[in-house]
């Protein structure tokens, strides 16, 4: 296995496990459409929380599935908190799987959680 296969990995299985100490979360914001969206390449996936009544940065959760329907659980910070409205962006490669599918997401917040945009840069 490649070196940047390695480190890949290894990312991906820090980011399962550092899901797995989120707290629960209560009157969290739940993503109503984009689940679904796949990518078989690059794809680049960003959320806004908006309508979070300016809470301090939160935590959002993502759920993606493999080609071969096996599912990963991972949470991220926000990457930028601007008067009541917080955005992460999700960037999936395909070094594990060919193709990556958006099962879920939500926040630790309330709000009105979005997929603001998506981006895929087909393999080949």
């Amino acid at each position: 296995m490649s070196q940047s296969r390695r480190l890949t990995v290894a990312v991906v299985l820090g980011l399962v496990v550092g899901a797995l100490a989120l707290p629960a979360a209560a009157s969290a914001a739940v993503l109503q459409k984009g689940a679904g969206t796949s990518c078989a390449g690059f794809g680049t996936w960003t959320f806004l929380n908006n309508q979070t009544g300016g809470a301090a940065a939160g935590s959002f959760q993502f759920t993606f599935a493999d080609e071969n329907g096996v599912q990963f659980t991972f949470g991220r910070s926000p990457s930028e908190v601007n008067n009541g409205t917080q955005k992460a962006t999700v960037i999936m490669t395909p070094e594990l799987t060919s193709s990556w599918t958006l099962v879920s997401a939500s926040t630790n917040l309330p709000g009105k959680l979005i997929l603001a945009s998506f981006e895929c840069v087909p393999l080949g």
